[in-house]
């Protein structure tokens, strides 16, 4: 006959793995229950159990107050910081990956505040210790629990530019993420990732692919060519995603600015295919900012089942961020009004809950609050609303790209146009008692905003609500200016669309012009420069000395000279002008249409004929001939 046994949980861990007997746990307390029994568990031995109770807290969603008021998990917590210093290194990693899951309460853990800072001590001591996988582990652990400090950050900067070229692409991704959570940006280590990540970018999984695209959104990185790469592998191969990677995808290229109409339009056929049903609410929320982001234009049926799905739900499950996302999502997209009920009740359910730390947040549902009923909102929101603003636009305000812009627009002179006479540029100021924007001309009413990759929530919602208010509204998308390289271009681009803004407020009549962009001011400067070029006659001399003198001397068309974007603005501003009592946007696009045409055929007459009487005096020079 067989005699069983009782196991005690002490003779088990004698005969098996701590590791392979915590793995069978299925709640905290069974954990708790075996490290309160097995007390002389070494530090080695401890980091399986934290890392059990982080995976059985997020998985099963336990409140982070249950688990920290735990004495004995204070305990487990206190007794790995005390003997932290004897840990290997793979371990350290390991207690760092552990960490990074666990639910901290809301007013933090002073337990895992001070267990990370001496991890990060023991960490700095180890030089030459870690892998590229374990220095990025270790990073994105400690960083997740606020741990930033300065000599830590110059360690792991230093140990990572010394191993860029071994960094996987899921590694050089978590070390960007690592750093963004640690609130620190170091140009020199963000370069050298991003080109290793562009050289490896083949190797990329479906996984990568997803995760590089969201972390460059959240930290509002503009880098053009790897992106065009990953977009273009990304929708070459949309049926290796699963549901969630889409709506990742979707989310994070609208929040770059780096989406189509027609881009939308495959991302939500995609999502679509696996069943919107089978969508979590953040998720269903997430799909919708990112369209309303995208500045939609077109007509999806998939919009209306994410909406249906959304608006059905019990929104008392429903985290705050969905609902402020879709609530904003509809303020941009249902102009008709189709799901007004619906956004009625997301409205009141979002204004009854006091008011987030949050800063996004904030700024989204400061955009919300014209389009509702302004007896929803309370006196806590709105202060808290403002001050987020305040701080926004005061980090704004100190970017480069902000100074950039401002010295554009202040070049700007005065024509015979739109433009009667020199903006007076105010910067974050307060228009219409809704927003502040980042340049403003109080006698001309004229709003400039930077479009730039960092803003919570695009232009699209802002712009709409401040044109209703008499405002002539100018959106500088940040590809749209980052394309441009020369001042010249710059500033062309920034007068032009001006220009356009404050006709379209004078005369609604000739609002049909689309805006202008980058592409088009750069490609008629191309023209412009090459036809100048190719009409140079090469003349020289010399001078009393035996030197040469003269070069190159232009021809007659220098003393006729065509800008061609400034001659098609003007022909516009002149025809709007001339023709707005009459109010035929008609008769203004074939009068400009045709003054556009006669001046490059004027032009292209000139590079034509200019070179044919110029040959015989280059014929004619001796010096040229010897040439």
């Amino acid at each position: 006959m067989f005699r069983f046994v009782a196991v005690t949980p002490r003779l088990a861990a004698r005969r098996m793995e701590t590791k392979t007997i915590v793995r069978t746990f299925t709640s905290p307390n069974e954990a708790l229950e075996f490290y309160e029994t097995n007390t002389d568990l070494s530090v080695g031995q401890l980091e399986p159990i934290l890392s059990q109770l982080a995976f059985i807290q997020s998985s099963d969603r336990i409140p982070a107050d249950e688990l920290f008021q735990d004495e004995r998990f204070v305990r487990l917590l206190l007794q790995i910081n005390s003997e932290i210093e004897s840990c290997e290194s793979a371990k350290l990693v390991r207690i760092s990956q552990a960490m990074s899951k666990l639910s901290l309460p809301r007013g933090g853990s002073a337990e895992v505040a001070e267990l990370a800072r001496k991890m990060g001590e023991v960490a700095t001591k180890r030089l030459n210790a870690f892998s590229p996988n374990d220095i990025a582990e270790l990073t994105f652990g400690l960083g997740s629990r606020g741990y930033s400090d300065p000599v830590f950050v110059d360690f792991v900067r230093m140990e990572a530019l010394k191993m860029v070229q071994d960094f996987s692409p899921s590694s050089a991704i978590m070390m960007l993420e690592a750093f963004r959570r640690m609130g620190v940006f170091n140009r020199e280590l963000v370069d050298n990732l991003v080109e290793r990540l562009t050289d490896e970018v083949d190797r990329f999984t479906s996984k990568d692919i997803v995760n590089c695209v969201t972390v460059f959104s959240k930290l509002g990185l503009g880098r053009g060519f790897l992106l065009r790469r990953i977009s273009r592998l990304s929708f070459e191969n949309l049926n290796l995603f699963n549901q969630t990677q889409l709506v990742r995808l979707l989310h994070g290229f609208s929040k770059l600015r780096f989406l189509t109409t027609s881009g939308v339009d495959e991302l939500l056929t995609a999502i679509d295919s696996h069943g919107i049903q089978k969508l979590a609410p953040n998720l269903v929320s997430d799909a919708l900012f990112a369209v309303a982001l995208s500045d939609y234009k077109g007509e999806s049926p998939v919009l209306n089942k994410l909406v249906d799905s959304f608006t059905d739900r019990d929104l008392e499950s429903v985290s705050l961020t969905s609902l402020v996302d879709v609530l904003w999502a509809l303020c941009v997209l249902d102009e008709s009004g189709q799901y007004r009920d619906g956004s009625e009740r997301i409205a009141k359910k979002i204004f009854s809950i006091p008011p987030p730390s949050n800063k996004e947040l904030l700024l989204k549902a400061l955009e919300i609050v014209p389009c509702i009923d302004s007896s929803l909102t309370t006196t806590q929101w709105r202060s808290a609303m403002d001050d987020a603003e305040k701080l926004e636009m005061a980090k704004f305000e100190s970017a480069r790209l902000h100074s950039e812009m401002l010295a554009l627009i202040e070049s700007i002179k005065p024509g015979g146009g739109a433009i009667s006479e020199k903006l007076a540029i105010q910067r974050n100021s307060q228009v219409g008692g809704l927003f502040r924007v980042d340049f403003f001309d109080e006698k001309q009413q004229v709003v400039v905003d930077i479009d730039s990759l960092v803003r919570p929530t695009g232009l699209v919602l802002r712009h709409r609500l401040l044109a209703q208010q008499g405002m002539a509204v100018v959106k500088v998308g940040y590809w749209d200016i980052r394309r441009l390289k020369t001042f010249d271009e710059q500033q062309e681009f920034l007068r032009v669309n001006i220009a356009r803004a404050i006709r379209a407020r004078k005369y609604p009549a000739s609002s049909s012009w689309t805006p202008c962009t980058a592409a088009s001011v750069s490609s008629a400067r191309r023209v412009l420069q090459d036809s100048t070029s190719s009409n140079r006659c090469k003349t020289s001399s010399t001078d009393g000395n035996g030197k040469l003198t003269g070069g190159f001397r232009r021809s007659r068309l220098s003393s006729t000279r065509f800008n061609l974007s400034r001659t098609i603005s003007i022909c516009m501003d002149d025809a709007d002008e001339g023709t707005a009592g009459a109010g035929n946007s008609q008769e203004v696009r074939m009068g400009c249409e045709a003054s556009i045409a006669l001046s490059l055929l004027l032009i292209v007459s000139i590079c034509t004929v200019i070179p044919r009487i110029s040959r015989p005096c280059m014929a004619r020079s001796s010096i040229f001939a010897s040439i």
